[in-house]
């Protein structure tokens, strides 16, 4: 009998089962089974719900339990010494909270991971690879992660909580940005990815939504949860938003830190025109097969009336050659510091840590 057919349990078990078969923390087989369960329970007069039988199975334990009954408004105690606050955002891997970090009275964001990670090896390496750049690289344009834990079966991480939007919230309202407004942009994400490079790391997914407008004015890259070793070939390296995808990506090969560069570059384009390049809606293999096939026209970024050193500068960096976009973050962070203004081509402090 399917999890969300018409037994005779309470509908909070019968929301419970389906919760936790869909976030993947336990099989629909098992959900069946705990279902059933409950109603054999009810009818010998020694009710148990779900959410025990599940736990007395060791099928998921208490905090995913917890946590999963209602993920959008989690208990504010769900992790030792933070209290959650409100969802901030979700995604396919992991769901993000504002918090208070209750150790030292600091607002932070969690990002907790979901369910089915633990339970894929695959997620569980893309886990760990996310800690180990994330708490060993710092730099002034990079969110910056405190530290992971591990309690119950959650796995999370405690990060500062940007005061700012994304940058693609413009472009979703129909606006697009200047030309020294991408500049300053793109000069800011380029420096967070040279220290990602330096670190022998790549992003992966650059886009304008991992890129936060802080109050302040400072830019921000975020989300290291698809970053690998640079040189990574094979299985995982398609992983990323297909729209910014490197042509190198895209087929598999081994990467460096140039298939961010390319992204960056897809971005710019985005920011500047409030639409992204190779514009084939109709699927992703279509995208992916004009990005590898053709270079970006220099009629695309010249009908927009953009300057001659922009039009090079991001056709530059969307070579489909890797071989033909700029060697080093160095070089295209000094190209991109010669066309602003001094005042805002400063170079920052980089924290060390």
């Amino acid at each position: 009998m399917p999890f969300d057919a018409d037994v005779h349990a309470p509908q909070g078990d019968t929301w419970l089962a389906a919760r936790l078969a869909v976030e993947l923390a336990i099989t629909k087989e098992q959900a069946n089974a705990a279902l059933e369960k409950a109603k054999e329970l009810a009818d010998r007069g020694r009710p148990l719900g779900v959410g025990e039988i599940v736990i007395r199975m060791k099928w998921a334990t208490p905090s995913e339990v917890r946590w999963i009954n209602d993920p959008n408004h989690p208990p504010a105690d769900l992790l030792p010494d933070i209290r959650l606050l409100k969802l901030l955002g979700s995604g396919g891997m992991s769901r993000v909270y504002a918090a208070t970090d209750l150790r030292t009275g600091r607002s932070v964001a969690v990002k907790l991971m979901n369910a089915s990670m633990r339970r894929s090896a695959t997620l569980m390496e893309r886990y760990r690879a996310e800690v180990e750049v994330s708490c060993s690289v710092v730099h002034e344009n990079l969110v910056e992660t405190y530290y992971d834990f591990e309690f119950d079966g959650l796995h999370y991480l405690v990060m500062e909580r940007l005061d700012g939007e994304s940058t693609r919230s413009r472009i979703d309202a129909g606006g697009c940005f200047n030309e020294v407004e991408v500049l300053e942009m793109a000069l800011s994400t380029a420096r967070a990815l040279k220290a990602l490079s330096d670190a022998g790391w790549v992003h992966r997914d650059v886009k304008p939504s991992n890129i936060i407008k802080l109050k302040s004015g400072r830019y921000k890259l975020v989300d290291l949860g698809l970053a690998v070793r640079v040189g990574a070939g094979e299985g995982d390296v398609t992983a990323g938003t297909v729209s910014y995808l490197a042509p190198e990506q895209a087929e598999g090969t081994h990467l460096d830190s140039r298939a961010d560069m390319y992204a960056l570059g897809a971005t710019m384009y985005q920011w500047l025109f409030g639409k992204l390049p190779f514009d084939v809606t109709t699927s992703d293999d279509e995208q992916l097969a004009a990005r590898i096939a053709h270079d970006l026209r220099s009629g695309d970024l010249k009908a927009a009336a953009v300057s001659h050193q922009m039009d090079f500068l991001v056709r530059k960096m969307m070579a489909r050659n890797r071989d033909m976009r700029f060697a080093t973050w160095n070089d295209l962070i000094a190209r991109i510091e010669g066309m602003l203004p001094p005042s805002t081509s400063r170079r920052p402090t980089t924290r060390r840590g």
